[in-house]
């Protein structure tokens, strides 16, 4: 069961709902944060004894800054993580395991208010 392969990694992929909870200060600074559920495909290269899809918990925080001068346009940064567990399972000796990952990202990012 404890078997190490060179060349084995993930490539990731989730798709999201979560809600962005804030209050705007008069300044346009608007810290934030984030909650909601997750959808994780893990992108497994090759077939393995672990469960490609999972359903995890996102959470995450951030600031993001509007001022009224710059008339639509913003700036924030943020960061969030999803937790997920995935099934491990080896059919020779019966044994299923839950195992917990964490992804987590930081992302900046500009925007504009047409």
């Amino acid at each position: 069961m404890n078997e190490t392969v060179s060349d084995y990694f993930w490539s990731p992929t989730a798709a999201s709902l979560s809600a962005n909870l804030g209050y705007t200060f008069r300044n346009g600074l608007r810290p934030f944060g984030v909650i909601g559920v997750s959808s994780i495909e893990l992108g497994q290269p090759y077939l393995t004894n672990l469960e490609d899809d999972s359903v995890g918990f996102r959470y995450g925080f951030g600031l993001e800054y509007a001022p009224e001068g710059l008339y639509g346009l913003s700036a924030r940064v943020g960061y969030e993580i999803d937790i997920f567990g995935v099934d491990l399972t080896d059919p020779t000796y019966n044994y299923t395991e839950v195992r917990s990952y964490t992804l987590s990202s930081f992302y900046v990012s500009a925007s504009y208010k047409f």
